[in-house]
């Protein structure tokens, strides 16, 4: 619905509980845990160091050799051994921690595909529908899968648009920073009066007629 791939669906997801069970097992920065999904499988895993029973220091970094016996045959002290955790050891807490990470990096995600989907579109003219407006004078717009605000003053004068009204916008800027990739449309820039001279006077749009300033 929102235009994102399912590999970007799956790596937030992953994120997003690796994230919960660190913070289950108290913030543990070092842990090393790992969401292993497949078309059949959904395996959360943290990796233990075999240890001999009596040394058994940290539990999320340590295991047991009879305990890890019990996993693997074979496994000896100084080994590495994943160990499956069952997902209803999260707590209520940890389910709201994978909520909001998720949220969060599906938003990062939706961003990115409308950075994909625009970002050789600088300049040009798109349209969207009004989603909703807010009390500042800005409006929502669904641009393709996803929502993007104007605000008042990327928008004529005091124009107000009906929800689900299609209306025309200009591609101001589409741009990636430390914040992430964004997008920029506008009513109210220069660009959007040159691209309607454009459309609507044949001489400017076939170059006879050369718009130098506005």
């Amino acid at each position: 619905k929102k235009g994102i791939s399912k590999d970007d669906v799956l790596t937030s997801l992953k994120e997003a509980i690796i994230k919960a069970y660190a913070k289950e097992i108290g913030d543990a920065g070092d842990a090393r845990i790992d969401l292993v999904i497949t078309d059949e499988t959904f395996d959360l895993q943290i990796t233990k160091t075999v240890v001999k029973d009596e040394d058994v220091d940290v539990d999320y970094l340590d295991i047991a050799l009879s305990e890890a016996k019990k996993l693997k045959k074979g496994v000896k002290v100084g080994d590495e051994i994943a160990v499956s955790i069952p997902l209803n050891v999260l707590t209520r807490v940890s389910t709201n921690v994978v909520k909001s990470v998720l949220k969060q990096k599906l938003g990062e995600a939706e961003k990115r595909a409308l950075f994909e989907q625009y970002k050789d579109r600088m300049d040009e003219m798109v349209t969207g529908t009004v989603e909703n407006s807010d009390e500042r004078g800005g409006i929502t717009v669904k641009l393709g899968h996803s929502s993007v605000y104007l605000s008042k003053k990327d928008l004529i004068g005091d124009e107000k648009f009906a929800d689900n009204e299609s209306i025309r916008m200009y591609v101001d800027n589409v741009s990636t920073n430390e914040k992430g990739p964004s997008i920029k449309l506008s009513r109210s820039c220069e660009g959007f009066v040159k691209r309607l001279f454009e459309e609507e006077i044949q001489d400017i749009a076939n170059g006879t007629v050369i718009i130098k300033n506005i």
